[in-house]
């Protein structure tokens, strides 16, 4: 059926290809990824738990629906989803056994997401409960990142290594992909006055797919045996992730998490930034999008019609956007065309369904 003679909205099919942040007249929808979380025993009688809070400080409910990828099973297990009333906080104590249903002997651990239908503050603890096998406590806190800070390129400024297992710090290296792409990075470790130590690649990851990674495991050639409390570490991918460590005292087992944090010395982007404009064609409405420093291009588009749709895109330096995709929309399989310039505060182009559907869209940088 081509696009003129259905009612079908194929502004969206054409949009496939762009991150598109769910949005209605309240709110405009988040989503975060707390990048690891465990209900798992470990050595020396360990036994980790993850407690999540989840605060909403707007005027409004909102509702969340949380996924966990399990990387024990290789599944996406989402549970029902709730609301967080204004100005309050929802506790999980042991997300994966209160929430998910997990059990200890099942020894679940990954990433989880908290989709919702506004801003939130996501947090958490990973927590030994059984420290030193005396039923102490020691732990790490962990923030949720929102999906739109995945990095292409960043740095993680302080690491360690120790050849004496009962002295110094050990550190495990976590990547997560938020996205529908395959994201292979490749990692530098650094001494701290920046001579190269070793390269490793992780990935390819898949969609929402996680790596754990001790440093001097392997994975880091010529890092098993050393000692040197005085490293960083700067990644690039050819997908946004993110990425976290853990260094943990090997005499205490007390853990720290230090999260990446972009790279200074990568290109900014001159388009990064906030725009907001409207879509005409074969359907009409209004998008949101987020141009981050590194390109990637962030939208949510609202169809009057069909509601919401999601992909992801990138513009140049030069401010051209130009992305294609395909899938499948309504059982029917597709390829579209989104291309476009942006210029100073604003930027306009054209879609394309292949298909035969076609529209103009416009915008302003806020």
């Amino acid at each position: 059926m081509s696009l003129k003679s259905s009612r079908r909205p194929f502004f969206l099919v054409a949009l496939g290809t762009i991150l598109l942040v769910a949005e209605s007249r309240v709110a405009q929808a988040e989503s975060y990824i707390l990048p690891s979380s465990a209900y798992r025993a470990g050595q020396n009688g360990a036994e980790f738990h993850t407690d999540v809070r989840l605060l909403n400080r707007g005027t409004g409910a909102v509702t969340v629906t949380v996924t966990f990828y399990n990387q024990v099973t290789s599944t996406a297990i989402a549970a029902s989803s709730f609301q967080v009333a204004s100005r309050s906080q929802m506790a999980f104590d042991n997300i994966l056994q209160s929430l998910f249903g997990s059990t200890l002997s099942q020894g679940a651990f990954g990433p989880i997401r908290f989709d919702s239908t506004g801003p939130l503050i996501v947090a958490a603890s990973v927590n030994n409960v059984n420290a030193c096998g005396t039923g102490a406590v020691s732990g790490q806190w962990l923030p949720a990142i929102a999906a739109t800070q995945a990095l292409k390129a960043g740095v993680i400024g302080q690491l360690a290594v120790s050849a004496n297992s009962e002295s110094g710090y050990r550190t495990n290296l976590v990547v997560m992909n938020p996205g529908s792409v395959a994201a292979t990075t490749t990692v530098k470790v650094r001494q701290g006055g920046g001579t190269l130590l070793s390269t490793g690649t992780i990935g390819p990851l898949s969609a929402n797919g996680f790596s754990q990674v001790a440093l001097d495991n392997g994975t880091f050639p010529g890092l098993s045996g050393t000692t040197n409390a005085n490293l960083w570490l700067e990644f690039t991918s050819d997908q946004p992730v993110l990425a976290y460590a853990t260094m943990i005292n090997n005499a205490s087992g007390d853990p720290f998490a230090v999260v990446a944090t972009s790279d200074a010395a990568a290109t900014i982007n001159p388009f990064s930034g906030h725009y907001t404009g409207t879509y005409t064609g074969t359907d009409n409405g209004t998008w949101i999008a987020i141009v981050a420093a590194d390109g990637t291009a962030v939208l949510s588009v609202a169809s009057p019609t069909v509601g919401n749709f999601t992909g992801s895109g990138a513009v140049s330096t030069s401010g051209d956007l130009n992305v294609a995709a395909s899938g499948q929309a309504f059982g029917v399989g597709f390829t579209v065309a989104w291309q476009g310039k942006f210029s100073g505060a604003t930027g306009s182009g054209t879609w394309s369904a292949s298909n035969g559907g076609s529209g103009t869209w416009s915008g302003t940088k806020q």
